[in-house]
């Protein structure tokens, strides 16, 4: 979870509210650093087949090519799917 949260920017954020022990919907993090956060733990679940809803929707241009780049490394050899939609 630690070298997921770094690749995605918020390990240190993280480790200074010490919120990984933390009800997430309790922590003073913005939504988009929730969605992050969801993104990683989903690519470190052990399931062969990861659905997610606009994973990357409300990200700005560097943050969603930084996830999706993640996604697609860390899924290589897994089923997803992934729902994505503009405007």
């Amino acid at each position: 979870m630690i070298s997921a949260l770094g690749r995605v920017g918020l390990w240190n954020q993280f480790r200074e509210r010490g919120v990984l022990n933390a009800d997430i919907h309790s922590t003073q993090l913005s939504d988009g650093q929730k969605q992050t956060f969801y993104i990683a733990r989903a690519i470190l679940s052990p399931g062969r087949i990861v659905i997610m809803d606009g994973p990357t929707g409300g990200f700005d241009g560097h943050t969603e090519k930084l996830a999706s780049e993640l996604l697609d490394e860390r899924l290589k050899g897994r089923d997803y799917h992934l729902n994505c939609s503009s405007g």
